[in-house]
């Protein structure tokens, strides 16, 4: 119950911001990131709780976390002064389009645990160390201490839910349910 209520709130967070994000990147942003969060922390409750998983449904849990990756970075791009969307940055999120598009081909067994679940929390990771070294570089400079401090907390949180994935899989220290929980 605990996990579906994550979902909820992170549904209407994503909502809220995108109502709220005409031209401004930062919302807009942050509302995918909320959204790619829903979608993978509901994958996961589905996966742990329920007998029937279509395996599209799992892929489009899988291609969330794909995108969350980018819009996270890009989330953190945009909250230094001036940063304008160019349209090269999309190719960012051709790995989570592919994984959206063959959504109904992709099995656990042929691809997922055969490496493609390594390869997108390594992916993930990578991602994870350039959102935090621009924030720790870059944005910080344009925002204000109490700024500083609200986006750093929003940081950690992404990355307990982003590393624990992470540490279920490659490493197994903790439990898969930590994700969503």
């Amino acid at each position: 119950m605990i996990c579906w209520l994550g979902v909820l709130q992170s549904v209407l967070l994503s909502l809220y911001f995108i109502s709220s994000s005409k031209e401004n990147y930062k919302k807009l942003f942050l509302a995918i990131v909320l959204l790619m969060i829903a979608i993978r922390a509901a994958k996961s409750t589905l996966y742990v709780f329920s007998t029937f998983q279509p395996i599209y449904i799992l892929n489009i849990g899988f291609a969330a976390h794909a995108a969350l990756a980018p819009a996270l970075y890009f989330f953190v791009r945009s909250l230094k002064e001036g940063f304008t969307f160019k349209q090269r940055y999309i190719l960012q999120f051709i790995p989570a389009t592919l994984l959206l598009a063959l959504c109904t081909t992709l099995t656990l067994e042929g691809f997922w645990y055969t490496g493609g679940y390594t390869v997108l929390l390594f992916y993930t990771l990578i991602y994870l160390v350039l959102t935090w070294k621009y924030f720790s570089s870059e944005s910080r400079q344009s925002l204000l201490p109490e700024q500083v401090k609200w986006i750093g907390l929003l940081l950690i949180a992404f990355s307990v839910f982003l590393l624990s994935y992470f540490t279920n899989y490659v490493m197994g220290w903790t439990s898969y349910l930590s994700g969503p929980l």
